[in-house]
């Protein structure tokens, strides 16, 4: 429980960090107030805001994955970690990818009912890399049984 846990804050920071940075970068465009007299101050955050906000879905999407997991549960606190650190890292760029591949299923949805569609749209991706996650720890286990 406790791996499961420091995984899914894990998978978090980076996450964030990397879309607050991506924020902060676009602040370094801006030359002048907007027109509406907006401060660069305002323009970062809103989308601070709402970044936290859907990291804060997808960690814990990559949570409920992994606390089913007795694999990922087994995997020393250290280890668990480093590779949710590591797929939290990649975040961004899976979320793009899963957004792009899964379009077709997910528009219906959203149109449809579009708190559910949302809240799916958010929390898959964080699904996702958590299986990849206790795919993970599952080879990592095997790794550690063939080397004793």
């Amino acid at each position: 429980m406790k791996s499961a846990f420091a995984g899914a804050v894990a998978f978090f920071l980076p996450a964030t960090t990397i879309g607050l940075l991506f924020c902060a970068a676009s602040l370094f465009n801006r030359t002048s107030p907007g027109k509406d007299g907006s401060s660069a101050l305002d323009d970062f955050v809103l989308p601070a805001y709402l970044i936290v906000f859907a990291m804060t879905f997808a960690a814990i999407g990559f949570l409920v994955t992994t606390m089913a997991s007795p694999a990922w549960r087994g995997l020393v606190t250290r280890k668990a970690m480093l590779v949710a650190a590591g797929l939290g890292m990649t975040y961004p760029v899976f979320y793009i990818l899963g957004l792009a591949g899964s379009a077709w299923l997910i528009l219906p949805l959203i149109r449809s009912t579009p708190r559910l569609g949302t809240t799916l749209t958010l929390v898959i991706p964080g699904v996702l890399l958590g299986i990849t996650a206790i795919l993970l720890a599952k080879h990592l286990r095997r790794q550690k049984e063939t080397a004793t």
